[in-house]
């Protein structure tokens, strides 16, 4: 919220030090939620919180300190610069290490009368049937990208079902409650928030082994470092991991 920025933030300092710890403080919050910024994030979140006759200056600064990636095409010729920051890309990196773990470890053994159960209870279509397959055979880590409204959640309850019929503890994560409790509805037997599960593991309470199957709806809407720490604890357990999103 604009209240937690500006506490963040803290009072407006003109000083070079204070500066550099303002425009690190500014680059962390445009990255809270999303790997990457455009200029017009940045313009909207200085005429926000910065005084007006400083924002060139704290703009100028913010681009010197951004890693500038690839710009992205757009119709008509046109372009759009990308921004991000040199810890988004450490996490990342961090990520893929992890994820590189999980697909060391093999998929989880199913029960073929199990997974022709979950076809023969619903109506799939080629494309879907295909993306179900693909995610019983991924080793340690599946993800299917779709847009909206193409039956993500569909195929996924599949997956759901395979695994939970096949012996396996079966846990739904997503980024928000709302997404989690609609997965609960769609049957699965858990559903928890991605930040619960990180708020569980800190507290030693998290009980993952090498027979649990998780399911991440939504997986672009969850922030890299959560991305992170979550891949890093399933690697951690032995749990696989199978993730939608659009």
């Amino acid at each position: 919220s604009a209240t937690e920025a500006s506490s963040r933030l803290g009072p407006y300092q003109e000083d070079s030090r204070a500066q550099a710890q303002e425009v690190a403080t500014i680059l962390q919050e445009l990255t809270r939620d999303k790997a990457v910024f455009t200029e017009r994030d940045i313009d909207a979140y200085l005429k926000e919180y910065v005084p007006p006759d400083q924002q060139n200056q704290i703009k100028t600064e913010l681009f010197r300190q951004a890693v500038h990636l690839v710009a992205e095409e757009l119709p008509g010729k046109r372009t759009l610069a990308r921004f991000t920051t040199r810890e988004v890309l450490a996490e990342e990196e961090q990520a893929q290490t992890a994820a590189a773990t999980l697909r060391s470890q093999p998929a989880k053994r199913l029960d073929p009368a199990a997974i022709e159960a979950a076809i023969a209870k619903r109506t799939m279509r080629p494309d879907q049937l295909d993306a179900f397959r693909r995610g019983l055979q991924a080793n340690g880590i599946g993800v299917v990208q779709g847009r909206a409204g193409t039956g993500k959640s569909y195929m996924m309850s599949a997956w759901m079902e395979a695994h939970r019929d096949s012996g396996h503890r079966v846990i739904g994560l997503a980024p928000t409650n709302i997404v989690a409790q609609a997965m609960i509805a769609d049957g699965f037997t858990e559903g928890k928030t991605v930040d619960s599960i990180l708020y569980a593991a800190k507290k030693g309470l998290l009980d993952w082994d090498a027979n649990t199957v998780l399911i991440l709806d939504e997986a672009g809407m969850v922030s890299n470092d959560r991305m992170k720490t979550l891949l890093e604890l399933a690697a951690e357990r032995g749990a696989n991991i199978l993730m939608v999103g659009d």
